[in-house]
């Protein structure tokens, strides 16, 4: 974040001198002060507190956090995480909790826990935001500029206030986006801070391996600007991973496990479809094989910063076994991304033959990764299962593939 002095570097990115839309909307963003920044936080933080007050404030676990509690006892009784049913994350986090619980008692860790939950969500709107544009250029002025900022918090609160997957997190109890909100900052400013980017990431992964495909992008395939930052990020948060993970014992544990049935869970991931349509593909292969497509197409859209943001997003979430929506608030920049690019295309082309095709198959693509009930299509015939197994992914990738492509013509 920086000063309200590098403004005069926002105006000079107007909209009618043809910059790209997501880079003057971020750089825009990000030359706010930084009590601006604060200020949209606490406002978003009083509207999740109205919305979602009695769970955070619930002294009783909730579901994913009486999971993560047996774990931490089993550690503190010199047991494996892992003989809890459904603990699947890496024996660091499990430690970790077991000290937090012993230092502070289980009911203040527990409410820990859930701050930190709240503050990555807060953070992982308010960033998601960036990429929300006003329809008019006028960037210089401060009326318009405090205008773009109140748009961002409307759109941060509404999607704070309306998303499924928020609500399932909050209820949950489950610990998403406190992962969420270390990856996220830690991979936009990975190019700017590498030192701090990469711990954070290592982090985020080591409580929960949602970001996880995103060291090989770092390393392999990173953005053309700052490229050694970036690859930097990427190697020193991937030893810090390693180190986190197979430092503790019981890790190898983890490994060794295997979720069954996959096919009836209630979740719309790649591994899902595979095994409803008994394709016989071990979930490593399948797993390799998103993470080449990955690199592959990395490389080709590594000179736009907003395609690239767009693909390592998408393909986390890819990339992972059980996708719930709590798990997709790693994605709500790219749903920004797309639905500020739409809506100024829709602008650009009002009065033409069918300018509103376009726009609104965007606008519909986001609605499907935010409301889309994997649960609902439970037990129907195969055809028909796969199909609507295969419509959330195709269409994450549909809209992270039209961030690419408009980054590409406009970076």
């Amino acid at each position: 974040m920086e000063s309200s002095d590098s403004s005069s570097t926002t105006e000079l990115k107007a909209v009618g001198s043809a910059p790209n839309l997501l880079t003057a909307a971020f750089d825009e963003w990000r030359a706010l002060p930084w009590q601006a920044h604060c200020l949209a936080l606490v406002v978003l933080a009083l509207v999740g507190l109205a919305r979602y007050w009695t769970p955070l404030s619930a002294p009783v676990a909730h579901i994913d956090e009486s999971l993560y509690e047996l774990a931490f006892q089993a550690i503190d009784e010199g047991r494996s995480p892992y003989e809890v049913r459904g603990y699947y994350y890496p024996t660091a986090f499990a430690t970790f909790g077991s000290w937090l619980t012993e230092t502070l008692g289980m009911p203040a860790a527990r409410y820990t826990l859930r701050a930190g939950n709240y503050l990555g969500l807060l953070i992982t709107l308010w960033l998601s935001a960036a990429w929300w544009r006003r329809l008019d250029d006028t960037l210089g002025h401060a009326s318009a500029q405090r205008s773009a900022w109140l748009e961002r918090i409307f759109f941060a609160g509404l999607l704070l206030i309306a998303a499924p997957g928020i609500a399932e997190g909050i209820h949950l109890g489950n610990l998403s986006f406190l992962a969420i909100g270390l990856a996220l900052p830690a991979l936009v400013f990975a190019g700017r801070q590498p030192l701090l980017a990469g711990p954070a990431l290592a982090l985020s992964v080591t409580l929960k391996p949602i970001a996880a495909a995103i060291f090989p992008l770092l390393v392999f395939t990173p953005p053309t600007k700052r490229a050694r930052a970036h690859q930097l990020a990427g190697i020193l948060g991937g030893g810090l991973t390693l180190l986190l993970w197979f430092a503790f014992p019981y890790f190898f544990q983890l490994l060794g496990q295997d979720v069954l049935r996959i096919g009836f869970i209630r979740t719309w991931s790649l591994y899902r479809l595979a095994d409803v349509l008994h394709l016989g593909i071990g979930r490593l292969w399948l797993l390799a094989m998103i993470v080449a497509v990955t690199l592959i197409v990395g490389y080709w859209v590594r000179t736009s910063r907003s395609g690239w943001l767009a693909l390592a997003l998408t393909a986390s979430v890819l990339a992972t076994p059980l996708i719930w929506g709590h798990t997709l608030v790693i994605v709500f920049p790219v749903v920004a991304m797309a639905m500020s690019l739409a809506r100024r295309r829709w602008q650009k082309r009002v009065g033409r033959q069918h300018a509103w095709a376009e726009p609104s198959f965007i606008y519909l693509g986001a609605a499907v990764v935010l409301f889309y009930n994997a649960g609902a299509i439970d037990d129907l015939w195969l055809p028909i299962e796969a199909l609507l197994l295969l419509i959330p992914s195709a269409t994450l990738i549909a809209l992270a593939g039209f961030v690419a492509w408009q980054g590409l013509h406009n970076d």
